[in-house]
Order: C-alpha cells, then structure tokens, then sequence
C-alpha cells in the first residue's frame, strides 16, 4: 500500500470532547490523547484553545 494511503487511513479520525454553555460562560474539554488507529502517539496532546 502506498505510504501515503497508509497514513490517511491511519489519521486522526475522532476524539472525546464536550461543551457546556450557561449564562456566566462555555466549558470546553478534551480527552489529551493523540492517536492514529490503535497506537496512541502521545499521551498529552492539546486539543481545546483558548481564543480571546
């Protein structure tokens, strides 16, 4: 298979992450886990910025 096939198969595909709004503002929040298929990548990836 070509390498590059390989890979976007591979890709990042989906994630935990929830919100919530209220009056006083928004909570965002993630699962930190970076993944391609089954081999976590690393274990600490940001995935919620703040942009003010």
């Amino acid at each position: 298979m070509n390498m590059l096939k390989r890979i976007d198969k591979l890709a990042f595909k989906g994630t935990t992450t929830i919100g919530a709004i209220s009056k006083e503002g928004v909570i965002l929040a993630s699962d930190t886990r970076v993944t391609m298929g089954s081999l976590i990548v690393h274990k600490k990836g940001k995935k919620v910025y703040k942009i003010d």
